[in-house]
């Protein structure tokens, strides 16, 4: 399996919810252990994390590491800061999970997600739809991603007996990520 056979699966939109702010909404993240479930799923084996160094400086952390995905590569960088000396391995390991959401992104993992938080995402040449659900009540109003129709009841059951992520109507599931249930 090569990265351009599953590149479409890794930048696919993740679920509703997944984009986690801080600082009264001002700072959008996705979660590391997201990336990672997402990496796993869709690559498994073909995927690899190593940290290439760590820097620790007076009251700081600088962490460089690389993701590969099949035979493709991106660095990643991350920061953290810290304030008393026995705080350092959280730094650390914070600093780290900095560095593998820098790769990822470097992937365009999450950018749909993260676009409506980021100002680049205006940008004609980035060629992205920002996709912001609404909220209905308790419950997220979902769109096909291909034909922009809201879901309804039927669309979502199919979408959970398939266990597909991604919105999509039931005639714009891509035939990939329809999984074979013995029948």
């Amino acid at each position: 399996m090569s990265y351009d056979s599953i590149k479409e699966k890794i930048q696919a939109p993740f679920p509703p919810g997944t984009v986690q702010t801080k600082d009264n909404n001002k700072k959008a993240y996705i979660p590391a252990q997201v990336y990672w479930n997402r990496l796993d799923e869709v690559a498994g084996p073909m995927v690899n994390w190593s940290v290439k160094s760590v820097d620790i400086a007076e009251s700081h952390v600088i962490v460089i590491g690389t993701l590969h995905i099949a035979e493709v590569s991106r660095d990643g960088i991350g920061y953290n800061s810290f304030r008393e000396e026995h705080l350092i391995k959280a730094a650390i390991s914070s600093a780290e999970s900095e560095a593998f959401r820098n790769a990822c992104d470097k992937y365009k993992m999450g950018w749909v997600d993260l676009a409506p938080y980021r100002t680049w995402s205006d940008n004609p040449g980035i060629n992205i739809e920002k996709v912001t659900p609404t909220i209905q009540g308790d419950s997220y109003e979902r769109k096909c991603l291909k034909c922009k129709k809201i879901l309804d009841r039927e669309d979502n059951i199919f979408l959970e007996i398939h266990s597909i992520r991604q919105n999509y109507c039931s005639e714009h599931v891509p035939q990939y990520l329809i999984k074979n249930n013995g029948g």
